[in-house]
């Protein structure tokens, strides 16, 4: 079964979501949908994914130390 539609539709989803909450646990559905993927597509937009996650928790961590 290909995940990949369902895991951008939960990209697109996260550009009309303002709460950074619920963009984080979108981007982590989406992690968990991809996690395992053999597809090159899939592999593409997990990591992908996860990036935009690290970038993430990155600002919430400068956010928090000032």
């Amino acid at each position: 079964m290909d995940l990949v539609p369902h895991a951008l539709k939960l990209m697109n989803t996260c550009t009309s979501v303002s709460s950074r909450a619920d963009i984080e646990m979108i981007l982590n559905v989406g992690i968990y949908i991809l996690l395992g993927s053999q597809k090159k597509r899939g592999k593409e937009l997990l990591h992908h994914i996860e990036s935009i996650n690290a970038k993430c928790l990155a600002q919430i961590q400068i956010f928090k130390s000032k």
